[in-house]
């Protein structure tokens, strides 16, 4: 790839987050496609396509209950008949139909042939036979019974053979994995899973486990980005690390971008000497900007378009090094971006009263209300997001900020046990301790 001009200023150098959220989400590739069997594996995968009932559910008449088959003609006035039986139909038998004066004993599940109209099913419970498991009885006396109430489930009662039982769009979850396979369909177009690459960049960095010189420290970041991809769904994703070297990073970026649907970098955002992530992006790639976003933690961003040697063109998302920093703008710009990759809702911006992008106002965060225990940071000229933990075993439920009015972003404990985060938006009234507050859930907890 031959560099950009470098003398090209970015467009601007602060954003809002809306604006930069939006720039990201311009930059996503479009949804591809797949087809896959329908098994455990399906499940977190977003239909590509409608599906259509191929086995009606149920399939055949059946019966609801445990019990006895019988003509309701041989029930005298009080719902009481004592009848010989004359046989015995379990799910996966063929069906029988017993004579006038005989009753069949009939499992949940077994097949009901009804073209003989007046048949119904008696529940064990209302004749004089133990239920469990017991010998085929000589006869069986049934006292009381309703007999309005026939016990028979109607071939496709619950779908019919032709109908819609999934749309596009619609997530599979294991009640819509169960539907499919009952529905009698093998597989389904599915949107593609997004291979993502997430990289971390500095010499200081070293794998999980090394003893540290002087001067190094774990990398935690990239372990912590690709757990929140692996968190928000089906991805593959790809850990990388490269030291603070120009060349090295470009020929990183070429590689990644040859195979991979988005990438995403840790570090290397600001205006440092060694920030070469900014460095490498605005001489090589595209569209690439680095400035500031309206908020905090997190305000150093970066967003960029690669082009690799195919001509395809691969969103690259900078993130800031501090681990704070980059969890909160993962959820606020790398979700959203996944989300559109793979077909499914993009969510509106948090605290905002409508979605950007022509998104109905119903596609929102999840969040919950809670009673705040703690402080919380002063709100100057930036919104501030605060990670938390949400108590749902507390009455009523409790949101606890970390780090009372302190929201560092190199605070990496602050996320322990965090499950979500206050908007904090400049300009609102201040909270106090025992306020209600509304907490915005993270993938961690509200996950498909």
């Amino acid at each position: 790839m031959s560099p950009a001009d470098p003398s090209t200023p970015p467009a601007f150098d602060v954003r809002t987050m809306e604006q930069h959220r939006a720039v990201i989400l311009s930059l996503a590739p479009a949804p591809k496609t797949e087809t896959i069997p329908v098994d455990v594996n399906a499940l977190s995968r977003i239909l590509a396509a409608d599906q259509q009932v191929i086995n009606a559910i149920p399939p055949f008449d059946n019966s609801a209950m445990d019990g006895f088959l019988l003509h309701r003609a041989d029930l005298d006035f009080t719902g009481s008949a004592t009848l010989d039986v004359v046989g015995d139909v379990a799910a996966g038998d063929a069906p029988l139909t017993p004579p006038a004066g005989a009753a069949v004993r009939i499992m949940t599940g077994a097949p009901v042939d009804t073209s003989t109209a007046d048949l119904v099913i008696v529940p064990v419970e209302y004749t004089d036979i133990p239920a469990g498991p017991q010998p085929l009885p000589v006869e069986v006396h049934v006292e009381s019974f309703d007999a309005a109430k026939l016990h028979i489930r109607r071939k496709g009662e619950s779908l019919q053979a032709g109908t819609n039982c999934a749309h596009a769009g619609q997530g599979i979850d294991i009640g819509l994995l169960s539907t499919l396979i009952s529905a009698g369909i093998a597989e389904v177009e599915v949107y593609a899973a997004p291979r993502v690459a997430v990289i971390s960049t500095g010499k200081e960095l070293r794998p999980t486990g090394e003893a540290l010189a002087p001067g190094k420290i774990p990398d935690s970041n990239s372990p912590m980005v690709a757990g929140l991809v692996h968190t928000w769904g089906p991805a593959q994703t790809t850990i990388a690390h490269c030291d603070d070297e120009p060349e090295k990073l470009r020929t990183l970026f070429e590689q990644l971008a040859a195979n991979h649907d988005v990438i995403i970098s840790t570090g290397g955002v600001a205006v440092g000497v060694y920030d070469v992530v900014r460095e490498v992006l605005l001489t090589y790639s595209n569209h690439s900007w680095f400035g500031r976003v309206k908020h905090k933690p997190g305000s150093h961003q970066g967003a960029s378009c690669w082009t690799n040697d195919a001509g395809r063109r691969i969103p690259v998302v900078s993130l800031p090094g501090n681990p704070v920093a980059a969890f909160i703008s993962f959820v606020l710009y790398v979700q959203p971006l996944l989300d559109r990759i793979a077909g499914k809702p993009v969510l509106a911006p948090p605290g905002t009263a409508s979605p950007a992008m022509g998104l109905p106002a119903k596609a929102s965060p999840a969040t919950v209300e809670g009673k705040l225990c703690g402080e919380l940071p002063k709100v100057a000229d930036r919104d501030i997001f605060v990670p938390a933990i949400v108590d749902f075993t507390a009455t009523p439920t409790t949101v606890t900020p970390f780090n009372g009015r302190h929201v560092g972003s190199h605070m990496i404990s602050a996320l322990v046990g965090v499950n979500s985060v206050l908007h904090l938006v400049s300009g609102d009234p201040e909270y106090r301790e025992g306020d209600m507050v509304e907490a915005i859930l993270l993938p961690t907890s509200n996950h498909i």
